[in-house]
């Protein structure tokens, strides 16, 4: 299958029932992004550093799916999350995820998770919460 025809993508879910201004969510998905890549380059240090044996398998597909991503077009899709669909994504992805938590210093009290970011990947193997979700308006 063509690379156009089954992009990797970075998806980001925004926790609705928050009800963050468009700013507000912007700057949480920023985070997401940031932690990603904060985590991918720490990975790829340590990597250099050390056999890759001793990295766990999960890491080095991160690494490895997330270096081609970032030399394609790093696709990004931000879905919004119900309370219901929040507590699916955890459940499936468990700590194989980045959630941003909020310092709770402009609209929501601190600690509050606002936003979940999926390691990329293929988008014919997203999961099937992530199919039913819908786009941030």
């Amino acid at each position: 299958m063509p690379e156009n025809e089954d992009p990797i993508v970075l998806y980001l879910i925004v926790r609705e029932s928050l009800n963050m201004s468009a700013g507000k969510a912007c700057a949480q998905v920023g985070h997401a992004v940031q932690y990603i890549l904060m985590h991918y380059f720490a990975a790829q240090v340590l990597k250099a550093k050390v056999k890759d044996t001793t990295l766990p398998i999960i890491e080095l597909d991160h690494i490895a799916i997330t270096t081609k991503w970032l030399g394609q077009d790093a696709r990004k899709v931000v879905l919004k999350a119900d309370e219901k669909e929040w507590a699916a994504l955890q459940t499936e992805f468990g700590t194989n995820c980045v959630i941003v938590k909020d310092n709770g210093l402009t609209e929501v009290a601190a600690g509050s998770q606002t936003v979940i970011a999926l390691w990329p990947n293929y988008k014919s193997k997203r999961s099937n919460i992530i199919k039913w979700m819908s786009a941030l308006k």
